[in-house]
């Protein structure tokens, strides 16, 4: 099975180009061609609308890359009409694209000085500028960039949406292709998985294309989350294990306003493997126990909101915050836990309320021990580091608190980031809308702390955990409905995302489109 790549810069990206080349012993022409063959079976294999097709390209690779998609869709039946928006550079790929265009008779050339008529086609190819953009356009690009988009033609974008670059920032105010559907050429490139590009990527097509899976990348933004690295890191289960070496995780977790929180944290965590659970949480939650949760081991630490900590010492791993709150008694609590959070062997795994409490007061960041994990959404990390304006100034500020403070920070999101202790970045690319609902982050606290408390290390606890969540949702997505799910479709689906972690079987990292 050909694994998705890592997230790589556009140097690295050239450089995984010209390996293949090499390798290959092919030219960088007959390589842009085989990507064409790719994106034109894409096109028709979706059956984007209708027939009658406009090409805008540009004079980069991107432009050579619309060419010989042109010309192919062309020789297979297509009408299909080129508008040059720029003329290549002479010698180049794309000017030896354009050659070719120019003698098939059945292709009409638009020259850039001409509008095209909209009413004339049925959609279009956006091959303007790929990954090569790094500022906004202007003059002649950003006319054509902005007719584009109000010509009403829907648009189907190669590698990027013109105008938006591949992963460095931008604002909504440069000039952006805003298209319905992405054809991305691997890698998948950073910006697509940032929410900034939410108004102009559509749905987005991973497109594999023959570069070399023999390429090591030197330096990678991100690296991927596979089922098949994760496995080797997701500790054994020996046959002759029982309770006691199964590990023991204790969850501080609920309260009277949300005692769902508990219980859905206490399911994931039985779900997962490990030989004991304490659920530690306040009378109310105890008042109504789910018959089928009889094995996990109460403590009782407070009437309505908790104020008794239990101590860390029995337990392997300690997760605190979901639906706990944050009131005087609750933060008194933890506060004295932390006092005594580095005398403990526990891995601390901080979630919610345990990270709004820490905002709130500063100081208790210098007793969260080393290696403890941290699973914020971009408003808890916000809180806990301060405003950021964009997504690329929050994931700098991840990697840099990580590495600073020794921790393993989870930044979740629709694509997740986890920044570990060693300054790595690496990407969940798993899951789907049916984790944008209350609870989620509950189930992902309870599966950490099974998976700590069974011995995984913090990075891998982190990684695999998120891994698993995201394809629990697809698993009850495929038997329901993204907006249908409840979150106890997907703790149901917990031993199939574990079976098809430890197989690597019907994971194959970013689906078709995401």
């Amino acid at each position: 099975m050909y694994k998705a790549p890592d997230i790589l810069t556009a140097d690295e990206i050239r450089a995984w180009d010209r390996f293949t080349i090499e390798e290959n012993g092919c030219t960088s022409l007959t390589l842009m061609n085989q990507a064409a063959e790719v994106l034109a079976n894409q096109w028709e294999s979706h059956q984007f609308a209708g027939k009658k097709v406009l090409v805008a390209c540009g004079k980069g690779g991107n432009g050579g890359d619309g060419l010989a998609m042109g010309r192919i869709l062309a020789q297979r039946g297509y009408s299909i009409s080129i508008w040059l928006c720029e003329m290549p550079n002479q010698h180049s790929d794309t000017a030896l694209q354009l050659q070719q265009v120019n003698g098939q008779s059945q292709m009409n050339i638009i020259p850039a000085d001409r509008l095209p008529i909209p009413g004339e086609f049925d959609t279009l190819i956006d091959a303007l500028r790929g990954n090569g953009t790094s500022r906004p356009a202007d003059g002649p690009l950003k006319e054509q960039i902005d007719w584009i988009n109000q010509s009403g033609l829907p648009v189907v974008s190669i590698d990027l949406p013109s105008g938006m670059p591949g992963n460095t920032p931008f604002t909504c105010e440069w000039p952006i292709i805003r298209a319905r559907q992405t054809l991305c050429l691997d890698p998948i490139k950073l910006n697509l998985l940032l929410p900034e590009s939410a108004p102009y990527r559509g749905k987005v097509h991973r497109i594999s294309f023959g570069l070399s899976p023999r390429f090591r990348a030197v330096q990678t933004l991100a690296t991927l989350n596979r089922a098949s690295d994760l496995a080797a890191q997701l500790p054994d289960r020996p046959r002759f294990m029982h309770k006691g070496t199964a590990g023991h995780a204790l969850l501080i977790a609920g309260s009277a306003k949300y005692p769902g929180a508990a219980w859905l944290c206490a399911e994931a965590c039985t779900r997962a493997g490990v030989g004991r659970t304490t659920l530690s949480s306040t009378q109310n939650v105890w008042n109504n126990p789910p018959a089928h949760l009889s094995e996990v081991i109460k403590h009782l630490n407070g009437t309505d909101t908790p104020s008794v900590f239990p101590s860390a010492q029995p337990h392997q791993a300690v997760a605190i915050g979901p639906g706990i709150g944050t009131a005087s008694p609750t933060a008194s609590a933890m506060g004295q836990f932390l006092k005594n959070a580095n005398k403990n062997y526990a891995r601390l795994i901080l979630d919610a309320d345990a990270l709004n409490l820490l905002s709130k007061h500063p100081k208790w960041k210098d007793r969260v021990p080393a290696g403890s994990i941290l699973t914020p959404h971009p408003m808890e990390f916000d809180r806990l580091t301060g405003l950021h304006s964009n997504s690329w100034e929050r994931l700098s500020t991840l990697k840099q608190l990580a590495s600073e403070r020794g921790w393993v920070v989870v930044l979740k999101n629709a694509f997740t980031f986890t920044g570990t202790e060693n300054g790595e970045l690496f990407l969940t690319a798993r899951g789907n809308t049916a984790l944008a609902r209350g609870g989620s982050g509950d189930v992902l606290a309870g599966l950490m702390a099974a998976i700590s408390a069974r011995g995984a290390s913090a990075a891998a606890t982190a990684r695999i955990a998120s891994w698993l969540l995201g394809r629990a949702a697809e698993c009850a997505a495929n038997q329901h409905s993204e907006e249908g799910i409840l979150l106890s479709d997907i703790l149901k689906q917990l031993p199939v995302a574990f079976a098809n972690l430890r197989n690597d079987s019907g994971s194959a990292e970013f689906f078709g489109y995401f």
